[in-house]
């Protein structure tokens, strides 16, 4: 005979079996909603970019504005993108240096030469009103500063190479102090070049001296090439002073379209010669051309970079 379970028990074990079977149906729910959402979950791949709080991922268009996603199906990988071609613009692989010869005269051209936006060297004559004023301006401005060093010319004293020149008739100490007192009275002073000098830079006695004091000062040297007999740039290599050479005159002609076409020569020779020199003189009409017209000529010789004097030299 069965026993009777009394009515606490059989109450006690309903409420268990309801309990489980509220279980059993919340799991069974969540398995659904679970089945329903795995299509969206495999979108996102560990193997494929993922947008980030700072915007989308690499290679993941971002939406438009007011654009919803539709698809929450699976994403396809894309193809990878082939790399860019290269540029087809070779790097600068050649130098022109732009001297501007004879500042101190003029201080009123100083705003209009410092504000030229690319690199330019100016050469300042010692012992003029506006020497110093000059090279510190245009030194400050970004510009590199070398000292205008006259020297004696065939024609003196027809020709007067002004004050602070180098003599032929002076001796070794006479050159040494002249030219320590040049340096001090141009600041900041990188390099030398001639002023005149046809008939003093073919002494290599003297100029064997001048090289030996640029040195002291570790300046570079520049010939003018004021005469097809100098032999400055020769006796700096010979005494270890990194030196260049003038290759192209800009302005012997004031006329706008003459200094354009000499332009064009100086960077011609650049390009073809690796490395080039031009100057010209601290006239209006010069810094205006070169002011419009190197940009143009950068552009149509882009494998020629425009750097300071001391960047041409060796």
């Amino acid at each position: 005979m069965r026993r009777r379970i009394p009515k606490r028990e059989r109450i006690r074990r309903r409420r268990v079996y309801l309990a489980l079977s509220g279980v059993l149906v919340a799991m069974l729910v969540l398995l659904v909603l679970l089945e329903q959402r795995e299509p969206a979950t495999r979108a996102v791949s560990p193997e494929l970019p993922v947008a980030t709080a700072e915007g989308p991922a690499d290679g993941v268009p971002a939406p438009e504005p007011g654009h919803r996603a539709e698809s929450t199906g699976p994403v396809e990988r894309e193809a990878p993108q082939p790399e860019p071609a290269p540029s087809l613009t070779p790097p600068p692989s050649a130098k022109v240096a732009i001297i501007i010869d004879d500042v101190g005269y003029h201080g009123d051209l100083d705003a209009l030469a410092s504000g030229i936006p690319f690199p330019l060297t100016f050469a300042v004559l010692p012992g003029l009103d506006s020497s110093a004023t000059s090279a510190v301006r245009l030194r400050d401005a970004g510009c590199e500063v070398m000292l205008h060093l006259p020297m004696e010319p065939e024609c003196y004293p027809e020709k007067n190479p002004g004050p602070g020149a180098l003599f032929t008739f002076m001796t070794h100490d006479e050159i040494r102090s002249t030219i320590r007192e040049n340096i001090r009275s141009v600041p900041g002073v990188r390099g030398v070049n001639n002023h005149m000098g046809s008939l003093f830079t073919v002494r290599e006695d003297l100029l064997k001296v001048v090289f030996e004091e640029l040195r002291r000062h570790d300046l570079y040297f520049v010939d003018s090439r004021t005469t097809s007999s100098t032999a400055a740039q020769r006796v700096a290599r010979r005494h270890g002073v990194p030196s260049g050479r003038r290759s192209v005159f800009l302005d012997n002609e004031d006329d706008p379209a003459a200094i354009t076409t000499q332009l064009e020569q100086l960077f011609q020779a650049a390009a073809s010669k690796r490395s080039a020199i031009g100057i010209g003189h601290y006239r209006e009409k010069t810094l205006l051309v070169l002011a419009t017209e190197v940009p143009k000529l950068c552009e149509r010789y882009p494998q020629v970079s425009l750097v300071h004097a001391s960047e041409v030299v060796h």
